[in-house]
This record gives C-alpha cells, structure tokens and sequence, in this order.
C-alpha cells in the first residue's frame, strides 16, 4: 500500500513523508532517485548525497546533467563530481550530459574511459559530440539510442564516425544529432538522422521510435520535444526506404 501511496505522490510530498514516517522512507527513495536531472544549482548537493550513500545511487536508472549556464570554473567542477559517482550508478539505463564546450581535453578522456567502462549497460545516452564516443559505442554494447549534441568539439564528422563504426562491425544504435536553430531556441529543435546505418527494416517508423526517448528528457536547458523540431535532415541508403520512416 505505502508503494502505491508513494506512486502518486509528486518530490516534495515523497521528501516530506520519508522525513516523518520512517515506513515510507524506502520507497520514498526509490520513487525519488530512479531519475535524477542536474543542472548547475543543485549539482553540489545532490552528488555529495550519492558519494556518501552508494545505496541511493544503486537506485537511479535516468541520469540527467546539464552545464548549459555555468562559468567555465563551474563547468569543469561538475564534471568531476560526475566522474566521482558515474562508477558506483550500476542500475543507470539512460545517461544525458551536456556540458559547455571550453571543458578540459583531460576531463573529457576521463569522462569518455569511465561511460565506456562502468558497470552499467546503457540503453539510451546523449551526450557532447567531443566524447570518444566510437570507445563508447564499442563498450556500451547494449545502447539502442545515442544523441550527439553538435557542434561541440567532435573530432569527427557524425557520418564519418559511423561509416568507422560500421567498417569495425560494430552492431549501431539509433544515432541523431541535436543542435538549435535560432539563438533564441529554447529547445533542440533541429535534427539529423542516419537510417543509412542501421540494419534492414530497423529504419521503419523511426520518429515514433523517437518519440519516448525524447518525451523522457528532463533538461531545462536542452529540452527535446518532437512537436517543437523545425529542420530534420535524414540520411539514406535508398531513397526507397522514405515511406517507412515517417
């Protein structure tokens, strides 16, 4: 009964009833940690929290950080937090990091190493293009869905990338890239898709496939929501296969 109770009540009724009532505290916790978004503001606590207590970081499943209003000093602490705690997260099935583009060239080798090599199996990761994400592809065998933030200091090209991939017999994941069109853009409104690369008949309905991916993002500052994308730009292999992805 406490974990249907716990089911319906929103984060701050589930803080409150763990603090009072010692028999909600579990499921409080479960309901509370299984995703987590973390931008600049809260970053500092919510990860001092799961240094101390492994247990709670057991729990998460949706991890979101986002770097996308903080100082370059800001920027680079957040990072290593992440780094501090990514190792002990082994239930963690779907990871979105943003980060500002002037991170540290050491800072990003460690985050690529710890994301390829951690316990966890990831079914859905987003990320900054300047990761080495063919490692990442190549280690996190069970992603289904890669997002690429672009622009952001990849060393190459999203087709190139894939075409290496693809050339290593490296089974791919659905891969987009993600950028904003307009300065004022308060969403990632423009996206590129690659069907070319994915096995025959996996292309079909490909936006619908999508859609669950993007309606579970909880970034402020890099929202994704299929209604608000202006500019798509697929990539075929034939030009036949056009009627199965929409």
């Amino acid at each position: 009964l406490k974990l249907e109770i716990a089911q319906y009540c929103s984060a701050a009724t589930l803080s409150s009833l763990a603090l009072v009532e010692r028999g909600f505290q579990a499921h409080a916790e479960r309901e509370l940690y299984t995703s987590i978004a973390v931008t600049s503001e809260s970053f500092t606590g919510v990860f001092k929290t799961l240094a101390l207590n492994i247990k709670k970081g057991e729990l998460i499943r949706f991890l979101t950080v986002e770097a996308c209003r903080m100082q370059p000093s800001e920027n680079h602490l957040l990072a290593k937090a992440l780094l501090s705690i990514l190792p002990t997260l082994v239930s963690l099935k779907d990871l979105r990091v943003r980060f500002l583009a002037d991170l540290e060239t050491s800072l990003i080798k460690e985050l690529s190493t710890t994301i390829s090599g951690a316990q966890f199996h990831l079914h859905t990761l987003f990320c900054n293009d300047a990761l080495d994400i063919t490692q990442i592809v190549k280690d996190q065998y069970h992603l289904q869905f890669l997002g690429l933030y672009r622009g952001w200091g990849g060393s190459l090209p999203t087709i190139q990338l894939l075409k290496v991939l693809q050339a290593d017999s490296v089974p791919l994941p659905i891969v987009f890239t993600l950028e904003r069109e307009g300065w004022n853009a308060g969403t990632h409104n423009c996206i590129e898709l690659f069907p070319a690369f994915l096995p025959p008949g996996a292309a079909r309905n490909l936006f619908q496939a999508l859609k669950p991916v993007f309606d579970r993002d909880r970034g402020s500052e890099m929202t994704l929501t299929c209604d608000h994308i202006c500019s798509a730009f697929i990539f075929f292999d034939d030009i036949g296969d056009t009627t199965y992805v929409v």
